[in-house]
């Protein structure tokens, strides 16, 4: 059975409009796989009536979905902000080339992200196109400082081979 998913902008329905901790009792409930009437038992219990298997199983199609994506999208910025933090702890005084690795690392999270977000919104490309080449000019940028800071790294070695210089004088 194919179950399609309803990722409209803004969930509507009779679980939207519950005080957020509920939302939240219900999206955690439906993850752990409690049943429907269980559910709808708690929510009256909770001063919350009138609630059928319909409301929830909508509900699982549009807004749970939405709810499971944010918890993926906070789960990964989670484990970036701490891989980050592990690596600038591991820098040295001033480690140049581990910092640009990491600004790397950083910057291409960011435009995942950006694509993420696109392709999630499905905005509509024909009538705002100028959006992808935000995009592309984002890149393009990233792509341009990338290169021009590596040029300069090639250079400051040879210029300091050339000099007989060593890297830690």
């Amino acid at each position: 059975m194919e179950i399609k998913l309803q990722l409209s902008r803004k969930p509507t329905g009779k679980v939207s409009q519950l005080p957020p901790d509920l939302v939240e009792y219900v999206n955690c409930a439906i993850q752990d796989g409690v049943k429907y009437d269980e559910i709808i038992r708690q929510l009256a219990e909770r001063g919350h009536t009138g609630f059928n298997k319909n409301n929830l199983s909508r509900w699982r199609r549009s807004g749970h979905c939405q709810w499971l994506l944010a918890q993926e999208r906070n789960d990964a910025m989670r484990m970036r902000c701490e891989a980050s933090l592990s690596a600038a702890r591991e820098l040295g005084p001033v480690d140049q080339q581990k910092m640009s690795l990491l600004n790397d690392a950083l910057v291409t999270t960011q435009l995942t992200d950006t694509l993420w977000a696109f392709h999630h919104n499905h905005p509509d490309l024909n009538k705002k196109p100028e959006n992808w080449f935000k995009i592309v000019k984002l890149v393009n940028e990233h792509s341009r400082e990338t290169v021009q800071y590596k040029k300069i790294a090639i250079q400051t070695e040879m210029l300091r081979r050339a000099l007989g210089v060593n890297q830690g004088a």
